[in-house]
């Protein structure tokens, strides 16, 4: 009778690559959700943006002001009066304003889902359009 011969180490060796592979299988599958899990959250973090971004908008004009001259006196800037804006296309998916201080200074402000503002220099951002429609 033939018996083949079979290393000691053979069958430890089998038993540890049908395991990682079944480790790889499981990664993916963490993989899939966790792509998928960040997909929903970039995608609720773009709808409360949209959604705060909408608020912002319904203010009147000098409400919106005073919400924009906070927002550049928070960031350290020195800001008197906001003598002009316009609502230009969004920044990263953030919705965002063009606003002039004291008729000299132009800022960038963006809005995440969460309230807070990003104020950046219009040097930094030049050129931002006005948003169609």
């Amino acid at each position: 009778m033939y018996r083949p011969f079979v290393p000691a180490m053979a069958i430890p060796a089998a038993a540890l690559a049908l395991m990682v592979a079944g480790c790889n299988q499981t990664d993916a599958a963490g993989n899939a959700q966790a792509t998928a899990a960040a997909q929903a959250k970039a995608e609720k973090t773009a709808a409360a943006a949209a959604q705060f971004g909408d608020r912002v908008r319904a203010l009147p004009e000098g409400q919106r002001n005073g919400v924009f001259l906070r927002a550049i006196r928070d960031g350290g800037q020195a800001c008197q009066d906001i003598t002009g804006q316009y609502e230009a296309a969004a920044v990263a998916g953030k919705p965002t304003w063009v606003v002039t201080c004291d008729k000299t200074k132009p800022w960038v402000i963006s809005f995440g889902g969460n309230g807070i503002a990003i104020v950046s220099e219009m040097t930094q951002a030049a050129g931002l359009p006005r948003k169609a429609g």
